[in-house]
């Protein structure tokens, strides 16, 4: 007895891999959303110009939240996923 049988694979690598990294942006962009708020809270106020120097991006999205005060950096990179805080008033490492 001869039996035969063919089997096709259709593993759907492109999409699989594009809907992976956007669930992964997504994850990222409501992270650094919580990191913001966290950083906006604890930082010391004498004037609130840092706190409102504080920005959040993530790759690919661009600036996700961005203070009154802050002004716009590029810190990473769209060919990977990547999420910063940064404050932009000069001295906001120091908190």
């Amino acid at each position: 007895m001869k039996v035969s049988c063919e089997i096709t694979v259709n593993l759907k690598i492109p999409e699989v891999e594009k809907a992976t990294t956007e669930a992964t942006r997504l994850g990222l962009r409501d992270t650094i959303v919580a990191i913001h708020g966290d950083a906006v809270k604890l930082s010391p106020v004498l004037t609130g110009h840092n706190r409102r120097s504080i920005a959040s991006e993530v790759s690919g999205m661009g600036t996700v939240i961005q203070g009154q005060d802050a002004e716009v950096e590029k810190i990473v990179r769209d060919d990977k996923l990547e999420a910063a805080t940064y404050s932009t008033s000069g001295y906001g490492g120091f908190l």
